[in-house]
């Protein structure tokens, strides 16, 4: 009776085991990162590019020289939190506008070159997004990846990957 006891609940142990393995995806391709756990696979390879980053009083933009693109996020309850925009700027472009000064008291800045291109030219981005708080950008080297439902996953300067999810809305996480 013991015996059968025990082969009774290897074999549950076995059946649960084979259940919670065969419910995992195999994917071609792997994340670049490990946190946030998604769901599903990507859709595209990892890949790696220079990078610019920058702070504003209501959000963030992050240039992709691989992309040619410029993602700006809000920190806003406004739909969408997020765009992208083709990077236009061109050297030998105005970095800068003088009729866009904020007030000194604010120790804020105009952004320069492909972010203050795209601030200067839209009126919607720049009361959304405020000024920078730094007076130059941050470079970095990124990795991005999109997923099978069309995220676009973005590490960050600092490790943590930006989820920029199809609907509009994002989310950063932290590395782990």
């Amino acid at each position: 009776m013991r015996t059968r006891l025990i082969l009774v609940i290897l074999a549950l142990f076995l059946l649960s085991f084979t259940s919670a393995a065969s419910a995992q995806t195999t994917c071609d391709r792997d994340w670049f990162f490990s946190y946030p756990a998604v769901e599903g696979c990507p859709s595209t390879s990892t890949t790696a590019s220079r990078a610019a980053f920058m702070q504003f009083e209501n959000g963030f933009m992050i240039w992709v020289s691989g992309q040619d693109t410029v993602y700006a996020l809000y920190i806003s309850e406004e739909s969408p939190r997020w765009q992208s925009f083709a990077d236009e700027f061109q050297d030998g472009m105005p970095e800068t506008d003088p009729s866009f000064t904020p007030d000194p008291s604010t120790l804020t800045y105009q952004p320069r070159r492909g972010f203050g291109l795209i601030w200067r030219e839209n009126d919607d981005v720049r009361e959304r997004i405020g000024y920078a708080f730094y007076r130059y950008e941050f470079a970095y080297n990124i990795r991005y990846q999109t997923g099978e439902d069309g995220t676009i996953y973005l590490r960050d300067r600092r490790g943590g990957v930006f989820a920029l999810y199809p609907n509009g809305d994002w989310a950063r996480f932290e590395a782990r």
